[in-house]
């Protein structure tokens, strides 16, 4: 018999708390993270996930006048997945979901941020991992729970209704909001497609042609000129697929110069995050060309959207705790300093085999103090998609070795 997870999670971090090894697991967050960032392309203003407070929390970043205000101040974790919290285009107001004591059972609030009126506006319905403006007073979500895989219409009188419900994943959407057309990608794998969805009439949907989509790489829409972007995996590359999203025509293809996923900055343009080497660089796609440019930055982009001003994202690397930078009028712009450490620290990249005969890549980072202890960060176990930030003292458990995973 199973004990409760929420138990066992809370007899581990506080016998953990009591152990010779929590100052040393607490210094690896002593600097704060960011887990999330959404804009929106009608607004310069963006929303961002950090632990500023030793709690995962919403914030709002307005690069106008360098206004950084907490959106949900408390002890109740804000934890958002992929586009599960979005800025209205014009009103500020917010959307987002949270769930309770990280058991990934999301309810709806919306919050009027120049009054700090917060409410309800569904109880949990699953895993939210989109939403999606759709008026003032209805919203499409994306999202699962334990019986279905599903798209949502939910209106401000808390009723919701399926347009669309599937036994396969969807870890990518988009939504046109001047056709009011919602784009899913559903399945995974070599499976994976593209449908349309019109939410006016759902019964009625369109796939695109191609198929096998690599998990979790969303679709991007530039509603100016209809064009639908996603990415296509090729086995041993990817590539960026155009269409219109009115007729599925083809429009072009470009090879992608690692692998990863594109958001459309303006009609002519695309900002990429590219996975090559160990590094997640940012770029951008030149439509006329087809060419992509170097890096804009010396760090990893891990999280990024776009908005009125351009590409933000977050930057981070081996020896620098992750801030905020952006790409502006062609220049890098830094938008929260940066702290710099881990002076003389050097990294070194290995390669091992996994279980499936795949090359996994590794990375073993050198502290110049012969006294330092060996810290082990384990990707897997039975945290490691969860990242539920609350149950830190688990997950340095965990990655130091006091916890088998």
């Amino acid at each position: 018999m199973f004990r409760p997870w929420r138990r066992i999670t809370q007899e581990i971090a506080g016998s953990f708390r009591k152990s010779e090894y929590f100052d040393l697991a607490s210094s690896l967050h002593s600097h704060p993270l960011y887990y999330y960032v959404s804009g929106n392309r009608n607004r310069p203003d963006f929303l961002y996930v950090s632990t500023k407070t030793g709690l995962p929390l919403l914030y709002r970043f307005d690069p106008r006048d360098g206004t950084d205000q907490l959106l949900t101040p408390g002890e109740m974790p804000v934890f958002a997945m992929q586009g599960s919290a979005s800025l209205h285009p014009s009103k500020p107001t917010v959307i987002f979901g949270r769930d309770t004591d990280g058991n990934s059972d999301y309810a709806v609030f919306s919050l009027d941020y120049s009054s700090g009126h917060m409410r309800q506006l569904k109880e949990p319905m699953g895993r939210l991992f989109y939403i999606f403006w759709e008026t003032d007073e209805s919203w499409l979500v994306v999202g699962h729970d334990q019986k279905t895989v599903y798209a949502r219409r939910l209106k401000s009188s808390s009723t919701t209704e399926d347009l669309y419900t599937t036994e396969k994943q969807i870890l990518g959407a988009a939504y046109d909001d001047e056709r009011k057309l919602l784009v899913l990608a559903v399945g995974r794998g070599k499976e994976a497609q593209i449908l349309i969805l019109d939410p006016s009439n759902p019964s009625k949907v369109r796939w695109a042609p191609d198929k096998g989509l690599p998990p979790f790489f969303p679709p991007s829409i530039y509603s100016d000129q209809g064009y639908l972007a996603y990415t296509r995996d090729l086995g041993e590359e990817q590539e960026v697929v155009v269409r219109s999203i009115d007729s599925l025509d083809e429009i072009f293809r470009a090879a992608i110069p690692g692998f990863g996923w594109a958001e459309w900055i303006d009609g002519e343009h695309l900002f990429g995050v590219i996975l090559k080497d160990g590094r997640f660089s940012p770029r951008v796609l030149n439509v006329e060309n087809l060419e992509w440019s170097p890096p804009l930055a010396e760090g990893s982009a891990l999280f990024f959207t776009v908005t009125q001003d351009g590409p933000v994202w977050v930057s981070n690397s081996f020896f620098q705790p992750p801030f905020l930078q952006a790409w502006r009028n062609g220049k890098l712009v830094t938008l929260t300093p940066p702290t710099r450490v881990l002076e003389a620290a050097s990294a070194e990249s290995r390669y091992y085999e996994s279980f499936d005969k795949r090359r996994v890549q590794g990375w073993l980072l050198r502290n110049p103090n012969p006294k330092a202890p060996l810290v082990v960060y384990c990707h897997g176990g039975p945290t490691a998609t969860q990242w539920r930030l609350a149950r830190r003292a688990l997950r340095n458990a965990l990655r130091i070795g006091t916890v088998r995973s």
